[in-house]
């Protein structure tokens, strides 16, 4: 016989659950949804089942990435009694490897112009980067090492390539590029000229620089190299530009000749030569000239030659008068005028009576008187005078058949011995018989007897005769002593 009973069972003690491992990943891709099923968990006295899911959120400890972060993850078992345990796991992601960096172009060495590149250059792309997480960022940058940029200083830039993951791991990779600039600023400056003066040269200019990188400095300089400036010997300047970019340097010279050709221009009438009897020159005429090129001002010089000689006529004297006008560069313009001084005229003689150069009387008493004439001389070029008289008597009766003759001179003389001369010749005849006056006829008382006064009429003739007689003879007496003397 079975006894029949009632059994309970009293379970009060929840499942037994393992403790579980905590997990490190890298990513967070590699981080499982849910691992429940790594947990192991039984129900007291190993009765009934157990069942074991993952609680619904996990617990973050922190957050700072996408690939570094940390979270606990909660796991419950509950058996049948619906008694449960739970144990926790302490699941840890942390990105720390850096990308695989990509391999970088070659370095190269670049002929041009380092700084428009590291302004404007491009820097290429590159390929063959990844990383154990996934997305990789890539940073292109350029970096100035240093260096001019010129064959012996080349510039140096690197690009850089940075590659960096999720969490800020890094990698990178550079390319070093010297550049090398080998091109020389160039510009256009006037071709060379010629300029008659100085103050005729243009001013310098500012050339138009172009360069294939930029130009850093320009200078100009203007260099005096010599010379006068005429035609014989041109002045030249040399004008030098010059332009660097820092490597290369140009230079151009532009050279400008001064050449005067032209001599000084006469501005004034030519002075005309004059030819005259004097020795008082004429005032000095003003001549003028200027410099035919407006160069500078001109230096005038003037001299007065003569050739020493008189004026006097067979003795010519010649005075040369010379203006000389030079420009600064030496070129002259003479100016001369000739002044020729030949006195050949005799001066002009002026009486107060003038004698008449012929004259005949027939009678001593007629004879024009020489000691009244006061004479005196003008000079057509002034200066001391002499007059003088010279007189020649051939002292004769003066009968028709022995004329009288007196010859007079009067002469002037000038400095030069030019004569001025008047003369005078008188001439003595006796061509008229000697008169008397005869009474008239009378009637007489007496036969053939004279009157009285008839008879004193004709003593009183008588005695005229004799003395007419007599002085014809000391006249002819005189002359022939006279003329005896002379010879």
């Amino acid at each position: 016989m079975i006894d029949a009973y009632n059994v309970t069972v009293y379970n009060p003690f929840p499942p037994t659950i393992s403790e579980m491992e905590d997990l490190n990943y890298d990513c967070k891709d590699l981080v499982p949804i849910d691992n429940s099923g790594e947990v192991i968990a039984q129900a007291y006295c190993n009765t009934g089942s157990v069942n074991i899911y993952k609680s619904g959120s996990d617990n973050f400890l922190y957050n700072i990435c996408e690939n570094n972060f940390s979270f606990i993850r909660t796991f419950i078992a509950t058996d049948d009694c619906n008694l449960s345990s739970t144990v926790q796991q302490t699941i840890t992601v942390n990105d720390d490897e850096s990308p695989i960096a990509a391999t970088p172009p070659p370095n190269q060495i670049i002929y041009g112009c380092g700084d428009d590149y590291l302004v404007n250059g491009l820097i290429p792309d590159v390929n063959g980067y990844s990383d154990n997480c996934g997305d990789v960022t890539v940073t292109k940058s350029k970096l100035l090492r240093g260096g001019l940029g010129c064959s012996s200083d080349p510039m140096i830039i690197e690009n850089i390539w940075e590659f960096t993951d999720a969490c800020g791991n890094t990698s990178s990779v550079s390319q070093e590029l010297r550049f090398i600039d080998n091109v020389a600023p160039d510009f256009s400056i006037p071709g060379n000229i010629t300029v008659s003066c100085v103050d005729n040269m243009p001013n310098e200019i500012i050339p138009s620089y172009t360069d294939n990188c930029a130009i850093i400095g320009t200078s100009f300089d203007e260099n005096d190299l010599g010379g006068i400036g005429n035609a014989a010997s041109p002045k030249i300047f040399e004008r030098i530009y010059s332009a660097t970019d820092g490597c290369n340097v140009t230079t151009k010279s532009q050279f400008i000749s001064v050449i005067d050709a032209n001599p000084p221009r006469i501005t004034s009438n030519w002075p005309s030569d004059i030819s005259q009897k004097c020795q008082t020159l004429p005032p000095v005429p003003t001549v003028t000239a200027f410099d035919s090129e407006s160069c500078a001002q001109i230096t005038t010089t003037f001299r007065e030659l003569t050739n020493g000689r008189t004026g006097c006529q067979g003795d010519i004297l010649v005075v040369n008068r010379i203006w000389t006008f030079v420009d600064y560069v030496g070129n002259e313009t003479v100016v001369t005028q000739t002044i020729t001084i030949n006195d050949s005229e005799g001066p002009e003689l002026i009486f107060n009576i003038t004698p008449e150069q012929d004259v005949q009387v027939n009678s001593p008493d007629l004879i024009p008187r020489a000691d009244i004439i006061r004479a005196n001389a003008i000079d057509n070029c002034n200066g001391n005078l002499s007059v003088t008289l010279t007189q020649t008597d051939n002292d004769k009766i003066g009968c028709a058949s022995d004329p009288r003759y007196i010859y007079r001179t009067w002469t002037a003389t000038d400095i030069c011995g030019n004569l001025g001369i008047h003369d005078q010749l008188v001439t003595l005849i006796d061509d008229l018989p000697p008169t008397f006056t005869v009474p008239q006829d009378q009637d007489l008382d007496y036969d053939l007897g004279i009157p009285q006064q008839f008879t004193q009429s004709f003593k009183m003739l008588l005695i005229v005769q004799v003395w007419l007689v007599i002085l014809i003879m000391i006249s002819i007496f005189l002359e022939m002593v006279l003329m005896h003397k002379i010879h």
